[in-house]
């Protein structure tokens, strides 16, 4: 079985390709290529393969699209512990 975006609405590719021609986010424009090539037909493998991330990852990255939307393509913040400064 192979696995796709789904269709996308057209707010959302336009959104898509405003990110891909204006991005200044690396790992968000990455991840835009994915979803559209994915769009246009592409298996999974041939993705992982032309944009060299792990097939694992374009799974994943497909599966929080078609679960979230737009909003899974925003780098998430790192968790933990916000630091604290002294004086010193």
């Amino acid at each position: 079985m192979c696995l796709y975006v789904r269709s996308l609405k057209i707010s959302e590719g336009n959104k898509i390709q405003r990110v891909l021609r204006h991005g200044r986010n690396a790992i968000y424009v990455r991840r835009c290529q994915v979803l559209l090539a994915s769009d246009q037909g592409m298996k999974v493998p041939e993705i992982a393969e032309t944009y060299y991330l792990s097939e694992d990852h374009v799974r994943r990255l497909i599966r929080q699209f078609n679960r979230e939307g737009l909003e899974s393509l925003k780098p998430k913040k790192p968790g933990g512990k916000e630091p604290t400064f002294t004086e010193e």
